[in-house]
């Protein structure tokens, strides 16, 4: 029976798995749009958030948040916005879940 459900399950997420490559869409199988060379999740493009992103000017970025965004992307993205990702990192931990900002800064 446990065979059966893991068979069952894999079988289940082949198709979305599939789905999620095909072209003109975006990694999370959402829609993507093309523009000036980057690709967008058609939802934050239809809401302008790529052209004007919102941030919270009361919360200011835990210094921590920017060392570690710093060192890790220092070699593979040295253009990378530190400033504005440990503004984003730091208002989710505080506005949301620590325990995400966290799990986003393991990832990067």
């Amino acid at each position: 029976m446990k065979t059966m459900i893991t068979i069952l399950g894999i079988l289940l997420t082949l198709p979305l798995a599939a789905y999620a490559e095909e072209e003109g869409r975006v990694g999370n199988g959402g829609d993507g749009l093309l523009d000036g060379g980057h690709l967008y999740l058609l939802d934050l493009v239809e809401a302008e958030v790529e052209r004007r992103p919102y941030y919270d000017e009361t919360v200011a970025p835990l210094a921590w948040i920017q060392e570690r965004l710093a060192a890790n992307l220092a070699e593979s993205l040295p253009d990378a916005p530190v400033d504005l990702l440990a503004q984003t990192i730091t208002e989710i931990g505080q506005k949301l879940s620590p325990y995400l900002s966290v799990q986003i800064l393991r990832l990067i």
